[in-house]
C-alpha cells in the first residue's frame, strides 16, 4: 500500500480552511506593518530502519493494543515521508544572534552555535492534520518550547523565515490516535543549537518513527 494513501485529508475543504485561517492571521496582524504571515512547509523522511516497533516475538506484543501492535499509528514499517504546512505570524518574533552568551543552572555559560529566531503564533494551515490513525489540531501545538535564556516560543528556526528557508527548526505538537497520545516533534534543542531530529511517537514509550532528515520551504502570503 502506498503510504501516502494513509495520510488522510481533512473532511472540510482544505482550500476553504486555508483561506479562512489566512484571513484570520492577516486580520489579526493588520496593526503591524512589519508583520508577515509565512506558510512554512516541513517534510520529514524516514527509512524502514528508522521505525522502532514491538516485534511479534516480544512478550509485550499485543495486536489489540495500538501502543504495542507492531505499527506506528496503524502504519507498518516502510520507508516514507509526510508533509505538513504551518501558518506563522512573524509579528513579535524573537532574535538571538550566533555567538550570544547566556548562563544556565548546572551548565554555566554557553554560546549560541547559530542564530535563533522564535515565533510565538503558529497554526496548522488547515487547522487539522492527520497521519495514519493520528490526528493533530492547532490547539495541540506547544507554545512553550524553551530557547536561549529560557525564552519560550512555538517555533524556533536558525534563519529569518521571511527571507530564507530554515535548515534547522524546532516544533512540537500533540494529538490523538486510537486512545493514544500522538507526538510529532521536529528538532530537539540543546542550550546552544537546534538538532536535526524528526520524530513521530506513540507517546509515551510507544512505537515510533525517528529519523534525522527533514526539509523546509517558507513562503510569504499576501492578501
Amino acid at each position: 500500500m502506498n503510504i501516502k494513501s494513509l495520510i488522510r485529508p481533512s473532511k472540510r475543504s482544505a482550500r476553504f480552511a486555508r483561506l479562512v485561517l489566512i484571513l484570520i492571521f492577516i486580520l489579526f496582524t493588520e496593526h503591524s506593518a512589519k508583520a508577515e504571515i509565512v506558510e512554512l512547509s516541513i517534510t520529514g523522511y524516514w527509512s524502514a530502519g528508522d521505525i522502532k516497533i514491538t516485534d511479534i516475538t516480544d512478550k509485550s506484543y499485543d495486536p489489540a493494543n495500538p501502543k504495542f501492535d507492531g505499527k506506528v499509528f496503524g502504519i507498518s514499517p516502510a520507508a516514507g515521508n509526510l508533509n505538513l504546512q504551518l501558518l506563522v505570524n512573524t509579528d513579535g518574533s524573537i532574535f538571538f544572534p550566533k555567538g550570544s552568551q547566556f548562563t544556565a543552572n548546572g551548565v554555566g555559560t554557553y554560546s549560541l552555535k547559530h542564530d535563533f529566531y522564535g515565533y510565538k503564533e503558529v497554526g496548522l494551515v488547515d487547522g487539522v492534520y492527520s497521519f495514519g490513525s493520528a490526528v493533530w489540531r492547532s490547539d495541540g501545538i506547544l507554545a512553550g518550547l524553551k530557547g536561549p535564556d529560557s525564552v519560550k516560543a512555538a517555533l524556533w528556526t536558525d534563519v529569518d523565515i521571511t527571507k530564507q528557508d530554515p535548515t534547522r527548526l524546532s516544533f512540537r505538537m500533540f494529538g490523538k490516535a486510537d486512545g493514544l497520545t500522538a507526538d510529532l516533534f521536529v528538532g530537539s534543542r540543546t542550550y546552544g543549537s537546534i538538532g536535526r531530529q524528526f520524530l513521530l511517537w506513540e507517546y509515551y514509550k510507544g512505537e515510533e518513527i525517528r529519523s534525522i532528515k527533514y526539509t523546509t520551504k517558507s513562503k510569504i502570503l499576501r492578501p
